[in-house]
């Protein structure tokens, strides 16, 4: 399989206390990367913070300084978020925590991780959300020495990953679409940071030799190797945490699975696997993924169906989201 890297490093900048961010798709493996990543004796990752998608929402990425009112309005808001209650902040210190001497969006995001690797008495901190592939120029607006550690997989295998995820909406076609629309993402990420700032790893690779690929993830961090970190059941202090009860965390606690990487190739009818080459091929190529499914009789017919489904659940989603602020107007 083609190694895929960012441009050639440029510079050798020190990275071991730089921020580091985990990317990539969702249902991608970005949760085992993270898991293995928390093992490591310096480094630390929370729950999901969906921080920048947060801000997104609001309308204030990229802003610099802000007025405190502002920043406490933003607070306020983050505090009512389902990711925030998983990060187990102590309750009524939520303004202390992450308002202390902060001027910015950028400042609420440092005080949070410093002082929840600072709890796990980790020196160095890193997040991971799989949505922030799409804020990685604000993210380095923010935290200019950042790393980021995108992580790829067969957009065949995700897919059917994301359709088994119980929160998920979309069918067959809108899985493959946001797929290959996340793919763009990764591929312009590729072309325009240098080795340095990007490290590209393969969710199958990992599965096959994960020592190697951790060993290579360390190096690009600029931190030792530990043994510990590809042996779950040795050094896996948290599970009982909720974020790691939900169900589709699973996987990302027990021990690394080889068989994983090629599991969705008995799970598609041809139809399917055809439909799906057809909408995201060009990025499956791009990123080093050959097709399977050069034809197959009646795929579309299945796409015709699939359409009509994907633009009933947008209509849908249309209307429920008009009736949410007439609904709260009459309940005031």
């Amino acid at each position: 399989m083609t190694r895929i890297t960012g441009k050639q490093a440029q510079t050798d900048a020190d990275s071991t206390c730089a921020p580091f961010f985990v990317i990539g798709s969702v249902r991608s493996g970005t949760t085992l990367v993270e898991r293995i990543l928390n093992r490591h004796t310096r480094l630390f990752m929370p729950a999901e913070t969906f921080y920048f998608t947060f801000l997104d929402r609001l309308g204030v990425l990229g802003s610099e300084e802000e007025p405190e009112i502002e920043l406490n309005r933003v607070v306020q808001l983050y505090r009512r978020e389902r990711a925030f209650c998983f990060l187990d902040i102590p309750p009524g210190r939520e303004e202390e925590i992450l308002l202390e001497g902060a001027r910015s969006y950028r400042d609420i995001l440092f005080n949070l991780m410093t002082f929840l690797s600072g709890r796990a008495e980790k020196p160095r901190w890193g997040e991971k959300t799989p949505n922030n592939l799409r804020y990685v120029r604000y993210i380095r607006q923010y935290f200019p020495d950042a790393r980021f550690i995108l992580v790829v997989r067969d957009g065949r295998a995700s897919l059917l990953s994301r359709l088994k995820h119980p929160n998920w909406r979309r069918n067959l076609l809108g899985c493959a679409r946001h797929w290959a629309n996340d793919a763009s993402v990764m591929l312009s990420l590729i072309n325009e940071l240098d080795d340095s700032t990007l490290h590209v790893l393969r969710y199958e690779e990992l599965l096959e030799d994960p020592k190697q690929v951790v060993h290579d993830t360390c190096a690009f961090l600029g931190e030792a190797y530990e043994e510990a970190m590809i042996e779950p059941q040795q050094a896996d202090g948290d599970q009982s945490r909720d974020y790691y009860r939900q169900p589709w965390m699973k996987k990302s606690t027990t021990v690394i699975d080889p068989t994983r990487a090629t599991q969705w190739e008995q799970e598609y009818t041809p139809r399917q696997l055809r439909l799906v080459e057809v909408v995201a091929g060009e990025q499956l190529k791009a990123l080093g993924y050959p097709l399977k499914c050069p034809a197959a009789p009646g795929w579309q017919l299945l796409y015709l169906s699939e359409q009509f489904q994907d633009v009933a659940r947008k209509f849908s989603n249309l209307i429920n989201g008009r009736q949410k602020p007439v609904a709260a107007a009459r309940a005031r």
